[in-house]
């Protein structure tokens, strides 16, 4: 019987893996969230639905989940032990600076997570397709270091610039949840840390919170495999949700991601339909209409 786990592959032979990621650092800087917000935005208009009726909208939202509420937040502190473990006596400034803001982050009652959700879009389709075909969601929540055309009709792909969450959270973590036009919904997280030692054994430093079906097998996590962080992201709607799990950039957030959506995509904005209305909280974004 298969289990609902983060799962950090054995490296055998391969090298290990420290804690710099160059398609991470290139996001990092005062242009943090405007490269945030220029990405996720960019991914949405490329994966309108043409059958959809209206605009594509994309929603930012800021929530607080508490962690007591999911076992995955106690097995990354597992995670994260492993990973000193493995790096004891030899610890490069970067990984102790990570490994600092993690269990800072860890100490609190919740966790901060950013959620980029997108409407009347394709989602990502090809979750549960084998590993030898194509496969939006693969190139974006399972594939690294290539560069996968969405569609044909696509200005973008899933390359590089799936890194820019990951420049936002002092957990080095992103969940992807999707409800796709091809009838598929999936749910996976993704950790990049540093090679970790499990059972005396390492493994590679990039993990995916999924389900692990055995020692060889794994699918996403769907709807009723009990996932309880799942169940804090139900979709009605054909879409994609992006979450930024240990969101590290709270201060003023509203005010900066505004900017860097008018800043890049002013002139796709749909501004007769209530786009960036301001919120009366400061823990959401109203919705943004985009004409692909």
């Amino acid at each position: 019987m298969g289990k609902i786990c983060w799962d950090f592959p054995l490296k055998g032979s391969g090298n290990e893996q420290g804690y710099t990621d160059s398609g991470i650092e290139l996001f990092k800087g005062k242009e943090l969230l405007e490269n945030l917000a220029r990405e996720i935005c960019q991914n949405s208009l490329d994966a309108k639905d043409p059958d959809a009726d209206g605009p594509v909208e994309v929603t930012f939202s800021l929530r607080m989940i508490q962690k007591e509420k999911h076992a995955l937040f106690s097995e990354y502190s597992q995670c994260l032990e492993s990973c000193k473990e493995n790096w004891k006596g030899r610890m490069d400034n970067r990984l102790k600076d990570f490994l600092s803001a993690a269990e800072q982050m860890l100490a609190g009652s919740e966790i901060p997570v950013l959620v980029a959700s997108d409407f009347n879009t394709k989602g990502l389709t090809g979750a549960y397709a084998s590993e030898d075909e194509k496969s939006p969601w693969r190139a974006l929540a399972h594939t690294d270091g290539a560069s996968v055309a969405k569609d044909s009709d696509s200005a973008g792909s899933y390359g590089i610039g799936k890194n820019a969450p990951f420049a936002c959270t002092a957990l080095s973590t992103v969940f992807y949840n999707t409800f796709a036009i091809d009838g598929s919904r999936a749910f996976q997280g993704t950790a990049r840390m540093a090679t970790l030692k499990i059972n005396g054994k390492k493994t590679v430093g990039t993990g995916h919170y999924l389900y692990l079906v055995d020692d060889e097998n794994w699918r996403p996590i769907k709807m009723g495999d009990g996932c309880s962080f799942l169940d804090e992201f139900s979709r009605e709607r054909h879409g994609t949700d992006i979450i930024v799990v240990g969101f590290n950039e709270v201060d003023s957030w509203i005010d900066r991601m505004v900017h860097a959506i008018v800043s890049n995509f002013f002139l796709a904005m749909n501004l007769s339909d209530s786009a960036l209305d301001r919120p009366s909280t400061s823990f959401q974004l109203a919705v943004v209409s985009l004409l692909a």
